[in-house]
């Protein structure tokens, strides 16, 4: 069996967000934002944000981070194409989450 499987090491961008799924199980979805060096200038920094979902017991637990947070995930990707309102198609992509760490302790700072 083949997946696909990423590993993240970012800050939270925003404040977690609670949902419900049609089965009516919460789950969080958490945008991390991850800073990478462009190639040309070391001196810039590009940005790349992640949607994280998150489910089960870990949703209490993870509901409270705040904004800045440095946190390490990794999981399985999940890509769903759509047509967006206009009728154009898009691809939405989340990182489910299998493992999530909270790593902000004075030494990373």
């Amino acid at each position: 069996m083949n997946k696909e499987f990423i590993s993240i090491l970012g800050r939270t961008a925003i404040k977690p967000e609670l949902l419900k799924s049609k089965e009516n199980n919460k789950y969080l979805k958490i945008r991390i934002a991850v800073n990478k060096n462009k190639i040309n200038n070391k001196d810039t920094n590009e940005v790349t944000y992640y949607d994280i979902l998150i489910f089960g017991k870990r949703v209490e637990k993870f509901s409270k981070l705040t904004k800045g947070k440095l946190v390490y995930i990794s999981g399985n990707i999940d890509i769903k194409p759509y047509l967006n309102k206009q009728g154009l198609p898009k691809v939405s992509l989340n990182v489910i989450a299998n493992e999530f760490f909270i790593l902000d302790t004075k030494i990373f700072k």
